[in-house]
């Protein structure tokens, strides 16, 4: 299985894989991200990740001097839960 995918919905399973894989191919589950890493897995610049944080798009937490996104918080921005757009939107 070599070759990328372009498409839009072919790359958010892409992400979806990468973020939510099944217990048996990792030893530990990830449970959350540094902002470069979620940069990394959502094929985004970490300036990006920075933007979707302060417009509040993107929930994260500190932890000590870091910020961490959990795992679920990025499923939760390529659902389109609860994102600032969608919600003045409607």
């Amino acid at each position: 299985m070599s070759g990328s995918r372009e498409h839009g919905s072919g790359k958010a399973a892409e992400i979806r894989s990468a973020v939510h894989r099944p217990s048996a191919e990792v030893e530990h589950e990830r449970l959350a991200y540094s902002v470069d890493e979620a940069a990394t897995v959502l094929g985004i610049a970490r300036e990006t990740v920075y933007e979707l944080i302060r417009s509040g798009e993107l929930r994260s937490r500190k932890a000590g001097s870091r910020r961490i996104i959990g795992r679920h918080h990025l499923l939760e921005f390529l659902d389109g839960d609860g994102s600032l757009a969608e919600r003045s939107a409607g």
